[in-house]
């Protein structure tokens, strides 16, 4: 993992089968796990088995818009442009915002985001914390 990465893309082993789209945090040297929490550091690019190496586009330094995967039991048929979404892919003003959907999700369930670095917010007054 060590250099630079101009493109916003790493690539690392995944813990855990993961599909295209999983919201991941580090989980080890060079590995990544799914997460829905404010540790998340991307989203993957690829579907990759327990052990296999998965590009993951990194929150805030990916260039352009990426597809996420909403925590499973979330709503992402709720999901619309313009809505916040936090790391479980809910569209609450809640938890570790991650972005704001561009749109609803697609017949997979991925949801295009424009994507920023995770960061809390309030649940009560949805301010930044």
């Amino acid at each position: 993992m060590n250099g630079t990465h101009p493109n916003g893309i790493l690539t690392v082993k995944a813990s855990g089968a993961l599909r295209k789209g999983e919201i991941v945090k580090f989980a080890g040297e060079n590995k990544v796990a799914e997460d829905h929490s404010y540790e998340a550091v991307g989203a993957t690019l690829d579907a990759a088995a327990d052990g296999a190496l998965v590009p993951i586009a990194l929150f805030g330094a990916y260039p352009g818009t990426i597809l996420v995967r909403p925590k499973s039991g979330s709503e992402p048929a709720k999901v619309s442009g313009g809505m916040p979404l936090d790391a479980s892919g809910k569209y609450e003003t809640s938890g570790a915002l991650i972005g704001r959907a561009l749109g609803p999700a697609d017949a997979d369930g991925l949801i295009e985001i424009a994507h920023r670095l995770p960061v809390a917010v309030g649940v009560a007054a949805g301010q930044v914390a």
